[in-house]
């Protein structure tokens, strides 16, 4: 009787319904843990993909390139940093409980090319990740983690003469003072625009190996006179620091302006050798002194016949010709608007880069 009821039970749909449930359902619950496993792995993934590319972008902008054949001999100091970046980035991650397993997964290596122009930084980890959802390692005890892969790398370099020498030519008269922004924004003077895009283009050129080595930046305000003229001096931070202390008052005169750029780039022969030279001008009005366009003008040719790069931005004037005449591509880039005046700073940093490169590889 039993055995009758056994196979009744396994002849009729509720007894079929109920062993397939009993074999179905369990399949359904692993396959999604494996689904939501999987997933958090690739989450994971993509989270230390992102801390290993910053503390590598952080690390060969520390690098100083002065001798590549040098820094791939000697890999000590480049691994010191590579350390210090990766760990600081992970402390401050989703990976901030595991990071010394993290750095013990993770190698860093160096290459060149034959001639020592480039170097590749490349970092690989291979980190040991815990199963975290479902504890799906239950199922197979021998294999409580997985190997998780993650490479990033980066060429960077420099062309040859590629040092920099950069002066930023800016007005600072009083019509500078004007508000900038549109009725339906927070007031801000076209001053304070143009010091804040200044401040921007600085910034991305940190992105730049060895920036402090590779820039000698100086900057002068001008109106009727030289205003708080800067010399070339190595690095970025004075200039990034000191630009905010320009005030708009007075007349224009940009030939005072371009003199004293003239006379920091020029001035002293034996300091010009291999050094790019750049200027970066910009003003809002016409001058107002006699001849001073003119004048202006000639300078901005004898330092293009030196091959100086002269970058003009006209900011909301509609007599370019001081402009023109000085900009070596006889373009100049016309700055209407808050929005317009940073971009305009921010093609001609990219321009100004194009021989400093950070090159993603992976």
């Amino acid at each position: 009787m039993y055995c009758i009821k056994i196979r009744n039970f396994f002849q009729n749909k509720r007894g079929i319904i109920t062993i397939t449930s009993a074999i179905i359902f369990p399949l359904i619950i692993i396959l999604m843990a494996i689904v939501f496993e999987m997933s958090n792995i690739y989450l994971e993934k993509e989270r230390l993909q992102a801390v290993i590319d910053r503390a590598l972008l952080d690390t060969v902008t520390m690098i100083k390139l002065k001798n590549i054949e040098d820094v791939v001999k000697n890999v000590g100091p480049v691994n010191t940093i590579w350390t210090k970046n990766l760990k600081y980035e992970l402390e401050h991650s989703d990976f901030s409980s595991d990071v010394q397993n993290v750095i013990d997964d993770t190698s860093m290596k160096l290459e060149s090319d034959s001639n020592f122009k480039t170097l590749s930084i490349t970092a690989i980890s291979q980190y040991k990740m815990p199963f975290k959802i479902c504890n799906i390692h239950l199922l197979c005890p021998k294999n409580k983690y997985v190997t998780v892969p993650v490479l990033s790398s980066m060429k960077i370099g420099r062309n040859e003469g590629s040092d920099i020498d950069l002066m930023i030519v800016l007005d600072v008269s009083s019509s500078m003072d004007d508000n900038f922004m549109k009725p339906e924004e927070a007031p801000c003077s076209r001053l304070e625009v143009a010091k804040k895009s200044i401040r921007k283009m600085l910034e991305d050129f940190r992105k730049v190996p060895n920036y402090a080595n590779v820039f000698r930046t100086g900057s002068v305000g001008f109106n009727d006179m030289v205003q708080f003229p800067m010399p070339l001096k190595r690095g970025l931070k004075r200039i990034y620091n000191d630009i905010k202390k320009y005030r708009a008052f007075g007349s224009t005169n940009s030939y005072v302006g371009m003199k004293y750029a003239w006379e920091q780039l020029y001035g002293n022969p034996q300091d010009t050798k291999d050094r790019k030279k750049i200027v970066i001008f910009l003003t809002d009005g016409e001058n107002m002194i006699i001849n001073a366009t003119r004048k202006t003008i000639e300078l901005c040719n004898d330092m293009k016949k030196k091959k100086a790069v002269i970058y003009s931005i006209a900011l909301a004037v509609d007599n370019k010709e001081v402009l023109q005449g000085c900009s070596s591509s006889g373009n100049v880039y016309a700055a209407d608007d808050a929005q317009s005046l940073v971009q305009a700073y921010s093609l001609i940093g990219k321009d100004v880069m194009k021989d400093e490169y950070i090159k993603y590889v992976r």
